[in-house]
């Protein structure tokens, strides 16, 4: 008759282990008893199939916790009720296409913890400074916050998270027209370091 602190286990692949007595060695496809206490050690190896009727000690601690109405593993990171999960900006396709496109335009790979907006912000960001020179400044209507904030780094204007699209709208609009300076009729165009006109 079996002990009860042995539970019957069929092994995936071959393993060796100490049962606290002797070395044993176990072949895949053989079945055997082992001590309970190395269940749960098994099964994360993979070394077992996991035995009718097995709990290990954090399903049944999450069992208990879900019934007793009482708060979920703190490894359920997504709240799905199961431990695991991400909490990242957006759903595995979106975000495999936006690593991906981050890639290509970038020629590296992004930051793992980066979310979607994040990976947004960075493409646009780069798009913005690897455009093509305009002779005219590009037009900003229809643009979305993250890429007026790009616009924004490039040409050196100054802002903050908090600002809305109108808000970098107009920052952008007067820091153009700083660069640009009007031209009084025969005179020519300068900056700071033109001479002063003659007298």
């Amino acid at each position: 008759m079996p002990d009860k602190d042995t539970i019957k286990v069929k092994f995936l692949r071959q393993k060796v282990y100490h049962d606290g007595t002797s070395m044993c060695v176990k072949k895949k496809g053989e079945s055997g008893e082992i001590d309970r206490r190395l269940v749960d050690t098994f099964l994360i190896e993979g070394a077992i199939e996991k035995p009718k009727g097995w709990k290990n000690k954090a399903e049944e601690t999450e069992a208990v916790a879900v019934a007793d109405g009482a708060p979920l593993s703190q490894l359920d990171h997504d709240s799905d009720g199961k431990p695991g999960g991400s909490t990242s900006g957006g759903s595995g396709d979106d975000m495999k296409a936006l690593r991906a496109e981050y890639a290509a335009k970038l020629g590296k790979n992004p930051f793992p913890a980066w979310d979607a907006d994040e990976l947004k912000r960075r493409i646009a960001q780069h798009d913005a400074q690897h455009a093509p020179k305009q002779t005219e400044p590009e037009s900003l209507d229809g643009k979305t916050i993250e890429e007026l904030r790009a616009i924004a780094e490039v040409e050196g204007v100054t802002v903050s998270e908090n600002d809305e699209v109108e808000h970098l709208v107009e920052l952008i609009i007067a820091k153009r027209a700083e660069s640009v300076e009007p031209v009084a009729d025969g005179q020519q165009g300068g900056g700071e370091d033109a001479a002063p006109p003659a007298a």
